[in-house]
C-alpha cells in the first residue's frame, strides 16, 4: 500500500510477529513512519507495534 501518514486509521490484515496478541481485523492509528518505512501503530487494544509492509505484514485503510 504505502504512503501512510500519522493519524491514518488502519486495519491489520496479516502479521508475521509470532509474539504479538494482535489479530487480523484489529484497528489502529499510525503514529509515525520512520526512515526505513516501518509503520508504527498505536493499536486500539493499547499495544504499539511497528509494521513492515512486506510478505509477512499487511495493513489496509480502515473504514471507520
Amino acid at each position: 500500500m504505502g504512503a501512510w501518514l500519522p493519524g491514518d486509521r488502519i486495519r491489520l490484515v496479516r502479521c508475521a510477529d509470532a509474539w504479538t496478541r494482535l489479530h487480523p481485523g484489529d484497528l489502529g492509528t499510525v503514529t509515525v513512519v520512520d526512515d526505513l518505512g516501518t509503520v508504527h501503530v498505536a493499536w486500539a487494544d493499547g499495544h504499539s507495534l511497528g509494521m513492515v509492509e512486506d510478505a509477512g505484514d499487511r495493513i489496509e485503510p480502515a473504514e471507520v
